[in-house]
């Protein structure tokens, strides 16, 4: 049963992701006819919005909605009725519009259409006549898009266009550009983006400078080639990151330009000259909260061996985070499971691997994933200065005592940054495996059971109280989770304190399939909207057929607590795409993957 479930669990979870691709291609008909687009709701000052993209199987239509989060919600269509079929809706930073591409029949090219969320109106073509738009995105100040688009006979472009334009925009590049169009900075100024003239050659990073954006410059070497991109958080001193390595077969480094003084930085440079050879590359990196410092993994020790180390942006100050993996023993039965390096020395292969990592909300804190103590057994460390070493947080005396091992899969910080949640394996001496949440504290002194309770079960049933997911709301008041009982994937929440816990899908249709029938209320996907509506929550369910989802809201702010369909008039057989959702004060929360 616990195999089988996680195979579910992973096969619903992939369709939840594309299902926004498969509503949009399957359906025959358009945003135009058989649906009546009643009043738009006045948004209530206390309540947020959500984003989604429907589809009524009835009517066979694919449209954009919004709706308010509470019990009075009704759907009201956004897209344009001209549109026929619509994809890869976004909503702006600010709240206040989405875009989304649309086309009039399925031989059209895919255009690019913006429309304000709550005033309503025709939506704006902002795309060029005769292109196909393949990607876009939002500037952070809203009122600009990247997109990138293919015309017959040109390479793939770049062009910025503002918000209400209905001519097209200003054409950035001038040679092919990546899948992933291009990088905003902070302050909306300045734009970035991967191009290169032929197939083979490589990837080259490109500044664009606003407001015109029709100044371009290479800020890469040409012998390298791109990967990576992220710019610092920093707008007072724009700066970005990128990983770039020599074609072909280089290791990639990481390196910092600054927008100011045109200056780039190898950032892992005096790092990695403190190995007498170098056996791989940069894996991934990120940005401390200040835009001054970087966290990053590589393996330049042993391949496949990933290692975490901090840095400044010009590449001061480096220094390892974990400790010195300590080689297998020649004996240790694992070297022949795990054959990384068959040909190295057995006396010095190492296995020992930094999976993840993330900063505290401080910007200096850092926690990180890695089987420091036990190969293949993840555990959690909090670093908090050079001068000390690193606190391993996960398992602690409640789990010590049982004689359980924690193999820790995912963790978050609290908003504060003086606690983490956690979802980890844990197999007792003689026992089964359970996935179970907790919150610890940044020192690892006190550690509480958050889904305690949840793996009791009746005689005979594994699989219970498997915790797949969690998030925590914006004001770490509460946490959400998704939990299997009885073969469904039921949500709850908790107050962070781990006090008690509610099952906030509780009113969904339930069905066991024992009669033939499908198992029905399964969540999906969730997802807290941010303050000051940190309190509502939103989730994605199949409450009425197997594999047909609708959208859910509750507020735990209120006494009662109880579930509400957003979904609205799209009643039946529908399918639905969580998109987005934004408080009241106008701030979004991009929806992304679990």
């Amino acid at each position: 049963m616990f195999e089988k479930s996680i195979s579910f669990y992973r096969i619903a979870k992939l369709f939840f992701l594309l299902v926004g691709t498969l509503v949009v291609f399957g359906c025959g008909g358009g945003g135009g006819g058989g649906v009546t687009s009643p009043p738009a709701p006045s948004l209530s000052e206390a309540g947020g919005l959500l984003i989604f993209l429907a589809n009524n199987v009835e009517t066979e239509i694919t449209d954009l909605y919004k709706a308010t989060v509470d019990a009075d919600s009704v759907a009201v269509r956004l897209s344009d009725n001209t549109v026929l079929e619509i994809a890869d809706a976004a909503i702006s930073p600010d709240g206040n519009f989405a875009a989304y591409k649309g086309r009039p029949d399925p031989l059209s090219p895919w255009q690019l259409y913006v429309v304000d969320i709550h005033n309503g109106g025709d939506s704006a073509l902002v795309s060029i006549a005769g292109g196909e738009v393949v990607s876009y995105v939002w500037s952070g100040d809203s009122e600009r898009l990247a997109y990138c688009v293919k015309v017959e006979g040109d390479p793939r472009s770049l062009y910025v266009v503002n918000r209400g334009d209905e001519k097209g925009g200003t054409r950035v590049s001038t040679h092919f550009v990546s899948d992933t169009c291009a990088w905003w900075g902070p302050n909306s100024e300045y734009v970035v983006y991967k191009s290169r003239s032929e197939a083979l050659d490589p990837w080259v990073l490109y500044l664009a400078i606003g407001p015109d954006f029709d100044v371009v410059e290479d800020i890469s070497s040409d012998d390298l080639s791109v990967d990576q991109v992220s710019w610092s958080p920093d707008s007072a001193e724009p700066k970005l990151a990128y990983t770039a390595g020599e074609q072909p077969g280089g290791f990639d480094r990481l390196y910092s330009f600054a927008v100011e003084s045109f200056f780039t930085h190898e950032v892992s440079g005096d790092i990695s000259e403190g190995f007498e050879e170098i056996a791989g590359s940069v894996a991934d990196f990120k940005w401390s909260s200040d835009g001054n410092t970087l966290a990053f993994r590589a393996d330049f020790g042993q391949e496949g061996a990933y290692e975490l180390f901090i840095a400044d942006f010009e590449g001061q100050d480096g220094f390892k985070v974990n400790p010195d993996f300590l080689p297998v023993e020649e004996e240790n039965p694992v070297v022949e499971a795990m054959t990384i390096a068959a040909t190295a020395d057995a006396g010095a292969m190492v296995f020992s691997s930094v999976k993840r990592y993330n900063w505290a909300p401080n910007g200096t804190d850092i926690a990180y994933l890695v089987d420091q103590e036990e190969d293949g057994v993840d555990e959690l460390y909090v670093f908090k200065s050079p001068a000390d070493e690193p606190a391993k947080v996960s398992g602690g005396p409640v789990l010590t005592q049982k004689g359980e091992i924690s193999d820790v899969r995912g963790f978050a910080w609290m908003p504060d940054g003086d606690a983490l949640v956690y979802r980890a394996i844990h197999e007792a001496v003689g026992g089964a495996a359970t996935t179970k949440l907790y919150r610890v504290d940044a020192g690892g002194a006190e550690t509480s059971h958050l889904s305690d309770g949840l793996d009791q079960a009746p005689p005979d049933f594994e699989g219970i109280g498997n915790v797949w997911d969690f998030m925590v709301s914006a004001d770490g008041a509460f946490v959400a989770y998704l939990a299997e009982r009885e073969g469904v994937f039921r949500l709850y929440a908790t107050e962070s304190g781990g006090s008690d816990h509610m099952l906030v899908s509780e009113d969904l249709a339930q069905n066991d399939g024992d009669d033939g029938g499908d198992i029905v209320g399964d969540v999906i996907d969730f997802r807290w909207l941010p303050e000051p509506n940190a309190h509502q929550l939103v989730y994605l369910a199949d409450d009425e057929v197997d594999t047909m989802y609708k959208v859910h809201g509750i507020d735990l702010g209120e006494d009662n607590n109880e579930s509400f369909d957003l979904s609205g008039s799209l009643t039946g057989d529908d399918r639905a795409l969580c998109v987005a959702v934004t408080g009241a004060d106008g701030r979004a929360c991009q929806v992304g993957e679990l």
